[in-house]
């Protein structure tokens, strides 16, 4: 798989053709197909995860976050990053998946990062801020079924 849009290579054929083996065999029903898919998506997820997580991490610690402006910037593009995948921060402090945000803090020209949570009541809750921003690690974002739909109290 060479990455290029379009492209479909022999790699991405051959993925193509075991996944509708998978999906094709057993059960023919709705219900058995559609488990089929999920774990299908999941085991593509989580293999996608093991690979891109250390390499997101190694990215963002190269990018400049010295300014409110690059972190912001910076804040932005990670969430992005994060959403496309379907991954959250782990939180420093207490290991729960978080959102990065910035606010100006006591020196607005520098700013503050927030580690952001939300509960299953949908509130929200800063558990870390930090003007520094610790090494990153990557997490599954829970918040998002195995179909993608989002779970009660949890909005994007």
């Amino acid at each position: 798989m060479k990455g290029h849009p379009g492209e479909d290579d022999r790699a991405t054929q051959a993925l193509r053709h075991r996944i509708r083996e998978i999906l094709e065999s057993g059960p023919t029903g709705f219900d058995a197909v559609r488990q089929r898919m999920d774990r299908v998506q999941q085991v593509v997820r989580e293999e996608s995860f093991r690979v891109i997580g250390p390499l997101l991490a190694t990215r963002a610690a190269e990018i400049p976050v010295g300014t409110y402006e690059e972190k912001r910037a910076f804040v932005a593009w990670l969430n992005a990053e994060l959403r496309q995948r379907h991954l959250a921060v782990r939180c420093p402090k207490t290991g729960k998946p978080t959102i990065l945000e910035i606010n100006p803090g006591r020196i607005p020209a520098t700013g503050r990062f927030r580690f952001d949570h939300l509960d299953e009541a949908g509130r929200h809750h800063t558990t870390f801020t930090c003007v520094e921003l610790p090494p990153l690690e990557f997490m599954p974002d829970p918040s998002v079924t195995p179909r993608g739909r989002l779970r009660p109290g949890r909005g994007h």
